[in-house]
């Protein structure tokens, strides 16, 4: 029988492995595809920069996240400022009153869609109370018919 040109045939559909000149290894071998839909952009590192060269990509992140240590400093200045702001407090009766504005914008329901709303969830409630009952119920029985062994 002639010897074919073709790839051995190792048993249903399997192939050996392609041999590109790379020594193969008996274990997994990962990818290095980023997780993220987004392919690991935005990640900020924690470690601090060394002095070596970067590409233009590197260069271009710098610059988009304002990493120079000078403009760090200015957001944190900023951050700071706004934080003040929201430590400051209002007196009692500047924020009832701003409660009260903010009452007065409240769409409230009218004395008919009340009394539909109470009724529905007061026949809610019933009727939940009922089915776990009832089941409750059932399960003790059922669990006393088995250990009980009639």
């Amino acid at each position: 029988m002639p010897a074919s040109s073709g790839p051995p045939i190792l048993g249903a559909g399997r192939r050996p492995p392609l041999d590109l000149g790379r020594k193969l290894r008996a274990v997994a071998q990962f990818g290095r595809a980023p997780v993220s839909k987004t392919g690991g952009w935005g990640f900020k590192s924690l470690r601090p920069c060394k002095e070596r060269r970067m590409n233009r990509q590197a260069k271009r992140m710098m610059q988009k996240q304002k990493a120079t240590g000078q403009d760090r400093l200015e957001t944190m200045r900023q951050r700071r400022a706004v934080t003040s702001e929201r430590k400051r407090r209002v007196p009692v009766r500047q924020f009832l009153k701003d409660v009260r504005q903010e009452l007065k914008k409240v769409a409230w329901p009218t004395r008919k869609e009340l009394v539909g709303y109470t009724i529905v969830v007061l026949v809610a409630v019933v009727f939940l109370t009922a089915l776990v009952f009832g089941m409750d119920l059932s399960f003790s029985k059922a669990v006393l018919r088995v250990f009980q062994g009639g």
